[in-house]
């Protein structure tokens, strides 16, 4: 599985590549032992210090039918979705999940799928073949996306954080995400004490001060810490970054 273990940097750090060089949620730890996430932008370019968030799933592609029968053994899913186009690649990485009817409770990670229009059919290619067979009267699947294919910044504060990248990246681009350690320049909303514990900012790919509200501080994801000085609003400053 994409990053479950120690890699060779096949990719510089701070250069963006319109190829992947390696798996997408790939992590590399350097010597220091700070983290980076191997990702891909997602429509629109992003910025160096931004913040970038995961994709959230797309209505129109939860919830359908198989468009034929799937054989247990099959590696290949054909399906129908509703009102919006998929695009080529658009679920490597993610999963196909089967929530409800026939096999309920199984999934497969997606090497790859076709692209096709508004309410047309893609084929998604599985790393590994159908274990309960599907029906297309009796099985329900979902394509959720990888949290690391589709990157975009954000100004809602409960969307799901990915890492910082370390240069300007364009859209559809592949480049190392920071996730731990320290980062010397995030974008910062407000003015954060040293110490004060982050989640992401009202402006797109900031990061400000969580909630001191608890009932509001449990919906804000943890993002890191601001480290050795304070924050000032529209700068980037140095954060100990602490995202999973």
């Amino acid at each position: 599985m994409p990053g479950s273990q120690q890699c060779i940097l096949f990719q510089p750090l701070a250069k963006a590549s319109s190829v992947k060089l390696g798996d997408v949620g790939t992590v590399y730890t350097d010597s220091e032992g700070n983290k980076y996430r191997y990702c891909k932008a997602g429509s629109a370019a992003l910025a160096a210090g931004k913040i970038g968030v995961a994709p959230t799933a797309t209505a129109n592609h939860i919830n359908k039918a198989p468009a034929a029968d799937v054989a247990v053994g099959s590696k290949r899913v054909s399906i129908t979705v509703g009102a919006t186009v998929v695009t080529e690649d658009q679920y490597m990485g993610g999963f196909l999940a089967v929530n409800d009817g026939t096999g309920e409770g199984t999934f497969y990670r997606v090497l790859g799928n076709s692209s096709c229009d508004a309410s047309g059919t893609t084929v998604v290619i599985l790393e590994d073949p159908v274990r309960v067979a599907l029906t297309a009267a009796g099985s329900e699947v979902s394509l959720v996306p990888s949290p690391y294919n589709g990157v975009v910044e954000s100004a809602d504060e409960e969307n799901v954080p990915v890492g910082v990248p370390l240069c300007a990246v364009a859209a559809g681009y592949y480049y190392w995400a920071q996730i731990s350690g320290v980062h010397p320049a995030v974008l910062v909303t407000g003015t954060p004490a040293v110490g004060s514990i982050l989640t992401l900012g009202s402006t797109a790919g900031s990061v400000t001060t969580a909630s001191t509200t608890i009932a509001t501080t449990v919906t804000q994801p943890i993002v890191g810490t601001m480290f050795a000085t304070a924050g000032v609003t529209t700068e980037y400053k140095p954060v100990d970054l602490a995202i999973y």
